[in-house]
Order: structure tokens, then sequence, then C-alpha cells
């Protein structure tokens, strides 16, 4: 029983931050997940961006960097974990009917990149 609680203690780590609001302190958590990174758009290359949150970031207004390479292993704060598995953008195919009406069809989406929670990977 406590080597199930070490391992998930070890998957999921937390970590204390302060988030100043409205001029006084308060603790939150920030819950960080282990996981591997994987860029289908330009697979093999690595991306880099800059996300805020006040959670993160505090109200310093300092937005925080990454730079990922594919298929290596992270440790990232679930809220950009969440944030990298949404980039995705819609497939649509235009149609023209006999009237000569344009009828746009939904396709899909299509994912960008993923983040895959290593505890994920070892239910599978």
């Amino acid at each position: 029983m406590e080597e199930k609680q070490q391992d998930i203690k070890q998957s999921v780590k937390l970590e204390e931050a302060l988030t100043p609001t409205k001029g006084k302190s308060k603790k939150s958590k920030i819950c960080m997940v282990d996981g591997i990174f994987k860029n289908w758009e330009v697979r093999g290359a690595p991306i880099t961006f800059s996300y805020f949150s006040r959670s993160l970031c505090g109200r310093s207004g300092v937005s925080k960097k990454y730079t990922l390479e594919d298929g290596k292993k992270y440790t990232l704060p679930l809220e950009v974990a969440k944030h990298i598995n949404r980039c995705s953008y819609p497939v649509s195919d235009i149609e023209i009917d006999k009237h000569g009406r344009y009828l746009g069809k939904h396709q899909g989406i299509v994912r960008r990149y993923t983040f895959r929670r290593i505890d994920d990977l070892m239910d599978n």
C-alpha cells in the first residue's frame, strides 16, 4: 500500500506556489504531470511557446517560455499540458451543389501537438 502511495506521489508532483489575490497572498497547489510530448504537425521538430497564467505566474504579468522537443519526457503543470492538447484546427470540405451554392462540411479536427501522461501510457 505504501509503495502505491509513493508511486502516485512520484507520478503527480504537487508544488506549492504563492498566488497573490487582491493584495493578500493565497497558497494554491499546482499539479505537475509527467508525460511525453509529440509534435504531429512537423514530426521531429521542437516547438517554443510562451504561456501566461495568473495561477502559474502570479500577478507579475510575466509569461513562462517553454521549449519542447518531439518524443521527449517532460514534467509540466497540468494547465500547460491541457493547453498543448487543445492545439488543433478544424478541417472542412467545401462542395458546390447543383444550384451553385457552397456547402461546407466539417470533416473533423487535426491535432497539432499532444502531451500524453506517463500514467496513461502505463494503463495501456
